[in-house]
């Protein structure tokens, strides 16, 4: 992980019950054990997630694509029109969801950054 300092899980822990919403048709979604998943969590004001979703896209998207891997762009605290919109404009074509609560994340992070609780609507 790249900020470790804020896991909650570290490398071999099991994989925690994650549901999400597609934003395309609202339909509820659970990983089941065995999937290989890699979920990006991100807000759309930050830049540096930008880059991040731009090299996924790139870099690994075509590598999942080809296996069925699973790659899950979460956006934390939007609604599923704005991740659409934010989605579209960049020509994103991977899975994403909507967490308006962040209930994925805090399964994911023990401490949260100071600078994402402005973003935090729940």
């Amino acid at each position: 992980m790249i900020f470790d300092y804020l896991a909650y899980l570290v490398q071999g822990d099991a994989m925690p019950d994650v549901k999400f919403t597609s934003i395309d048709n609202g339909q509820v979604h659970h990983i089941k054990k065995g999937h290989i998943v890699l979920i990006n969590f991100f807000i759309i004001p930050c830049q540096h997630c930008k880059h991040m979703l731009e090299y996924l896209q790139e870099e690994i998207w075509p590598v999942f694509q080809e296996s069925k891997k699973l790659l899950l762009a979460i956006g934390r605290d939007h609604s599923p029109e704005e991740l659409r919109d934010f989605r579209d404009r960049f020509n994103f074509i991977f899975f994403f969801a909507s967490e308006p609560c962040w209930l994925n994340f805090d399964k994911f992070f023990a401490h949260q950054p100071v600078q994402d609780k402005q973003f935090r609507s729940c």
